[in-house]
């Protein structure tokens, strides 16, 4: 049975312990005579929305939610004997929880002292502002560039470029828009509902191996059932050129984005673009003009199981010309490789943003 997303995977478990890097676990839980155990156990859970909630809201406190359950699997303690990552995962409301430990026993001990954090955990005010102060630098980290990413914060810019081709008011362009200032206005009160709330509809769910969830004395979901998740459908601007205003702040002025596959290019062309940050994109002759200082490729996996490849376009020196670089980032999408991966991508060029600086535009 194929699985769309983590939020389908109570139907495939197996394939939810895939997804997070691990093997079953069922042997060391159920007895069931199979290969050794992992030294890694873990299971997913997720946040279903209240009735009358908005996406961006919501986002806000998982953003809470997801520091919360870091800080708090560093510190609780029956989690200590544990090697611990928790966080948010790329579904909307999914949350991964992992535990290393050679003893599967002890692992089951350390997941068992997860659940009770995440469902019955009385957490204080000081908690909740250590929590929130984390939330809060790290969507920070989608307007302020970070000098310590060499060459340029790629994350900080694909978060801005997403910004900008999302529809204002769409789910994705409320979840990428998310401001630290936003964060940071919820008050210990507020959080406290919504998780009060949360955990007394039981509007959070698990999934994993039967025999784990068994043993934490979770319940088993039904397969049958469908569950109802909120939409994440997203209309953009249409492709094509736009003003990119950030660009710059982060050190790269132009970028060409590409809504692409899960696997990417043809490895053939992905090695060429070197599309992995490796190097830098070498083009056939003549696709590079004289203003263009570097281009640098890599792909990313986005929210709503969207992937995007994205060119970095830097300028050279002052000197260059300004009319001649947005002229060649233009032209670069006439490079047979580019011009090749537009062609074979999901929306063709109805998937190709090319964001420029304002003063292209001006040009």
């Amino acid at each position: 049975m194929k699985c769309a997303s983590l939020l389908q995977l109570v139907r495939c478990p197996r394939a939810m312990l895939l997804a997070l890097g691990l093997a079953a676990t069922t042997s060391a839980i159920g007895g069931e005579s199979s290969p050794p155990a992992p030294q890694r156990t873990a299971f997913a859970f997720h946040v279903k929305m209240p009735k009358g909630a908005s996406i961006g809201a919501q986002h806000l406190y998982q953003e809470i939610l997801g520091a919360l359950l870091f800080l708090g699997t560093q510190q609780a303690p029956g989690m200590k004997s544990c090697e611990w990552e928790a966080g948010p995962m790329r579904e909307f409301g999914v949350f991964s929880v992992r535990v290393r430990h050679p003893d599967p026993g002890r692992r089951v001990s350390c997941l068992r002292a997860a659940v009770h954090l995440i469902l019955l955990q009385t957490f204080s005010e000081s908690d909740f502002l250590s929590a929130r102060r984390r939330a809060v630098e790290l969507v920070a980290r989608s307007y302020e560039p970070n000098p310590r990413i060499f060459p340029f914060d790629g994350y900080g810019l694909v978060q801005a470029a997403l910004r900008t081709v999302y529809q204002n008011g769409s789910p994705l362009h409320q979840i990428y828009s998310a401001r630290s200032n936003e964060v940071r206005e919820i008050s210990f009160d507020e959080f406290e509902l919504w998780l009060r709330r949360s955990r007394e509809d039981r509007l959070i769910d698990f999934a994993g191996e039967r025999g784990l969830l068994e043993a934490l004395g979770l319940p088993v979901p039904d397969p049958m059932v469908l569950r109802i998740v909120p939409s994440l459908e997203s209309p953009r601007l249409p492709a094509g050129l736009h003003s990119f205003e950030e660009g710059e702040r982060f050190g790269v002025p132009a970028i060409i984005l590409l809504k692409s596959y899960s696997g990417g290019f043809d490895q053939e062309i992905s090695r060429r673009l070197s599309c992995n940050l490796t190097g830098s994109v070498q083009l056939g002759e003549g696709s590079v003009g004289n203003a263009i200082s570097s281009i640098l490729c890599d792909t990313y996996p986005a929210l709503n199981n969207e992937h995007w490849a994205v060119f970095f376009v830097d300028k050279k020196a002052k000197d260059a010309s300004d009319r001649d670089f947005c002229l060649q980032v233009q032209a670069l999408i006439r490079d047979p490789d580019i011009a090749t991966a537009v062609h074979f991508s999901p929306e063709g060029t109805k998937g190709l943003y090319i964001l420029l600086p304002p003063w292209c535009v001006t040009l």
